[in-house]
Formats: structure tokens, sequence, C-alpha cells
């Protein structure tokens, strides 16, 4: 029981909001195990649970990315480390209890910039204009940042004295939407 919960919390902090629209991606636990062996032999800083562990695979309900979930038999606290694997079997994110320094893993990354971000936002609400947030009339400025390998894209207005949230969308490090954040009402 408490793996499911883990997973589902994992899942949600995963997916702010998004939509798994046109998303025939399964993976196997196998597949998952053999994935994360591989990424485990490029990036050896990666750290391993100790002991007997369970592991959990499941689908973010919320895009096109599986979660893989270690997660010791015996719990201990910040025991869990969770990756984000998406729909080209890569390793997109990693999540652990205690922070791991940039250099101990390798990215997968796409060197992509707020011009970029942009495009695929525009893209994604032609695809689905009830699905995305529409861009505000008062948003008129871009950011972009680095999460770990995520990157962030925000829609905000610069004019405003105050710090204002826009809207935010969570790209994977090979530029696959992972979810967004509309601002709050």
């Amino acid at each position: 029981m408490f793996v499911k919960i883990l997973t589902l919390i994992l899942a949600l902090s995963y997916s702010p909001f998004s939509s798994a629209e046109d998303c025939e991606f399964t993976l196997s636990e196998n597949e998952a195990r053999l994935i994360i062996d591989r990424f485990r032999k490029e990036s050896p800083g990666i750290p391993k649970i100790q002991g007997e562990y369970n592991i959990t695979v499941s689908k973010n309900p919320q895009s096109c990315h599986y979660i893989y979930a270690e997660s010791p038999v015996k719990r201990t606290p910040g025991g869990i480390i969770s990756f984000l694997i998406n729909k080209k079997k890569s390793v997109v994110d990693i999540r652990t209890a205690v922070p791991l320094k940039r250099e101990t893993y390798n990215c997968p990354r796409m060197n992509l910039n707020v011009q970029d971000l942009q495009a695929k936002v525009v893209d994604l609400r032609k695809k689905n204009k009830n699905t995305y947030p529409k861009q505000q009339k008062n948003y008129n400025a871009e950011r972009m940042s680095i999460l770990k390998c995520l990157y962030v894209f925000e829609e905000f207005n610069k004019d405003r004295s105050e710090i204002t949230q826009g809207n935010q969308f969570y790209f994977d490090a090979e530029g696959e939407l992972i979810g967004f954040y509309p601002p709050p009402h």
C-alpha cells in the first residue's frame, strides 16, 4: 500500500496539469529495469538502494512518461529514488531525497532556447485549444529556466511591479511536454 501511495505522489509531482493526448507508449517493468540499468552504467554516480527494495513502474497519467521508483522494503527516510522515462525510452529526470550534483548524471539535453519552447507551446495550443492555458493579454514576456534535467517555460507580465506567476510549461530534457501550471485565479 505504501508503494502505491508513493507512486501516486511521485506521479503528481511530475505532472502539474497536462494532457497525455496521442500517447500510445507502453513500458513493462522489465523494459524499465533495462533502461535504468543502462542509465546507471552511463552515470555511475547515481545512488542505489542498499538491501531489499521494491520497484514500481507506473504511467504518468498526465503525460507520455513513465515513472520508475525504487523504495527500500525497510522504510528509511529519504530512501526513495525515482526516474522519469519518456517515450524515446530515455531517462529525462531523477528525483532523490539527497540532492545530486548536476555532474553526477547526464541529461539527454537538447539545446533548447526560449524561442524553441515558445514555438512548442504555440504548436500545442493549435493542436488542442481547450487543453492548454491561453496566453493572457497582459503577458508580454517569456522566460526559460532549467530545473535539473527539465526546461521550464513561463509567460508573464514584466510591467507589473509585484511578482506575478504566469503560465508555466514543463518540458523534459528532449523537449517533450511533461505538464503545465496555469496561473492561480
